[in-house]
């Protein structure tokens, strides 16, 4: 997985047209403020005490170009591909350390990666079929858990 420092300087502008982009800079989540950048349900968010500094991210697998989402994926350095059913992202990332049911058809996991530089990963993933929605944030933000999903 990409360093922290990599991480931190990604922006969704980077793989997607600016003009298709909306930007924000007052996205109240978890009791903070955000700057961030959006198409549709896919958000790059970053911190107001670091606004230079990505810190956490979605992907909505389901509606990005399968091209933008493969280079977004490729530039995090996390062996996962839009189409992948759950037994792959297990043998890809390891096994879940928490597991949520919000709706009838899907389930978000919840992975953390392991070294220095951690990061929290949930995969929703349709039962049966494939993931359709990834969110990712540096471990230590208090973002990301399958009970309160990122976004």
């Amino acid at each position: 997985m990409i360093g922290h420092d990599d991480f931190a300087k990604l922006r969704l502008s980077d793989f997607i047209d600016p003009a298709l982009i909306d930007e924000f800079d007052n996205w109240k989540f978890l009791g903070r403020s955000w700057f961030g950048e959006v198409y549709g349900f896919t958000q790059w968010l970053r911190p107001h005490s670091a606004p230079n500094e990505l810190g956490a991210l979605s992907l909505d697998l389901a509606t990005l170009p399968e091209a933008v989402s493969l280079a977004c994926l490729g530039e995090l350095v996390i062996p996962l591909a839009p189409g992948m059913k759950l037994a792959n992202v297990k043998a890809a990332i390891g096994t879940p350390i928490e597991q949520k049911k919000y709706r009838d058809d899907c389930t978000s996991y919840q992975f953390r990666t392991r070294g220095r530089q951690r990061y929290d990963i949930v995969c929703t993933i349709l039962d049966g079929g494939p993931m359709t929605f990834i969110e990712i944030a540096r471990t230590g933000l208090g973002l990301v858990t399958v009970r309160k999903s990122l976004f």
